[in-house]
């Protein structure tokens, strides 16, 4: 990942595809590679943008499928 400007650009090194993140989905992306689980992300994207927890949780479990069905991560266990 290369941070742009506040947008993001992801590599999937297995097809040569690059994928473009605007700054939601890097801030998302930067939650999410801190080791937080979804949930975690959607509250503080909640305090952060002041958004109702439907409307992110549901946008963050979108994206998170999204690059999980490119390959760009995995869900892991809860600790």
């Amino acid at each position: 990942m290369r941070e742009l400007s506040g947008e993001s650009v992801l590599l999937d090194l297995k097809s040569g595809v690059y994928f473009g993140l605007n700054a939601v989905g890097t801030r998302i992306w930067t939650l999410m590679n801190e080791g937080g689980s979804l949930e975690d992300v959607g509250r503080i994207l909640c305090d952060e943008f002041d958004v109702p927890p439907p409307d992110v949780q549901g946008d963050v479990l979108r994206f998170a499928s999204e690059l999980c069905a490119h390959g760009l991560c995995h869900v892991a266990p809860p600790r």
